[in-house]
């Protein structure tokens, strides 16, 4: 039987996903994974600290730890805008944990001056700061 909070939750997440979907579809074009992508090791140290603060679990969709509406997708909690801004699509919390790590990367890398310069931001993160990236 459905309680009344689950029904609201529902209701909720009906009402945030497709207008997520429809804002983000407009604005970026996907990419593909490269097939090679690693990592550097301690940038994947920094991202696994933030996924413990952020989810537990790299499929959750659409709500908060006590099961409330959120507009957060995934082991990264990715908004489905900056999902796409990565070159993502569909949803974060469809997507492999590597492919949500390496779209976590392309926001990272983009975060401060020029892709590819090595020299990213957490910013777009807010538990950042919990691992010691602000």
């Amino acid at each position: 039987m459905l309680t009344i909070l689950a029904i609201t939750t529902l209701f909720a997440i009906l009402a945030i996903v497709p207008r997520a979907l429809a804002q983000a579809a407009h604005t970026y074009r996907p990419t593909p994974m490269p097939k090679q992508w690693q990592p550097p090791g301690a940038w994947l140290r920094q991202a696994m600290c933030i996924h413990r603060h952020e989810s537990v679990d790299w499929h959750r969709a659409g709500r908060d730890w006590q099961g409330r509406p959120s507009p957060y997708f995934g082991g990264m909690q990715f908004l489905v805008s900056t999902w796409r801004r990565a070159g993502g699509s569909g949803l974060p919390s469809d997507a492999s944990p590597r492919e949500q790590l390496y779209r976590a990367y392309r926001i990272w890398d983009m975060g401060a001056g020029r892709m590819g310069d090595g020299l990213g931001s957490w910013r777009e993160w807010g538990t950042a700061g919990a691992c010691g990236l602000r």
